[in-house]
């Protein structure tokens, strides 16, 4: 009998004390051979398998283990890129703008003035429409983007004005524009965390 072979490099004998974790010993490589050879009819062949002792496999259950495919996680959003508003006259985009910044950053989100992959991206779009009676209806839309671009969803508003009344500006009505669009822009923010 080769010691060696079944108990470890260095065995010149079985162990005379039974440890509760002493390895297994293996099965000499002439004897694996043999059980997997010789024919067998098929009850005998699933006995074995249950009864033979197992094989050294720690260090590549160890290294399948230390091979784990990282999960890609998700991006955090914790900053709002308010970068634009377009289409409207005189200083309208950039009171606009200013407004909304204003109202986010009252509402506690850091405001960037670029886009980031840790925010999400607002801009808006203002609309005018042709005068009826000394009256204009005004639309202004705001789009919400995920850091990589895709719309999350838009806040709608709109109303009449008297005819003219933002060629100039919009002076307060941007605070107030921005406060009424801010609730839905929340809401989407929310969706996204």
């Amino acid at each position: 009998i080769d010691y060696e072979t079944l108990y470890g490099p260095g065995a010149v004998g079985p162990p005379t004390t039974g440890f509760a974790n002493a390895p297994a010993p293996l099965l000499p490589t002439r004897q694996v051979r043999e059980t997997l050879t010789t024919p067998q009819r098929p009850s005998q062949v699933r006995t074995q398998a249950r009864a033979a002792p197992p094989v050294r496999t720690a260090s590549v259950r160890t290294a399948g283990v230390q091979r784990k495919t990282p999960v890609k996680a998700k991006t955090k959003i914790n900053a709002v890129a308010m970068t634009s508003v377009t289409g409207s006259p005189g200083r309208g985009n950039a009171e606009l703008l200013t407004a909304m910044r204003k109202v986010m950053k009252k509402a506690g989100w850091p405001v960037l003035t670029r886009p980031a992959r840790n925010a999400l991206t607002v801009t808006g779009n203002v609309k005018l429409f042709v005068p009826n009676g000394g009256q204009q209806k005004v639309a202004v839309a705001w789009t919400v983007r995920t850091p990589d671009g895709k719309v999350l969803g838009t806040v709608r508003q709109a109303n009449n004005v008297p005819t003219g009344s933002l060629n100039k500006g919009w002076g307060k009505n941007a605070t107030y524009v921005s406060q009424a669009a801010a609730q839905g822009i929340f809401k989407l923010v929310k969706k996204s965390q």
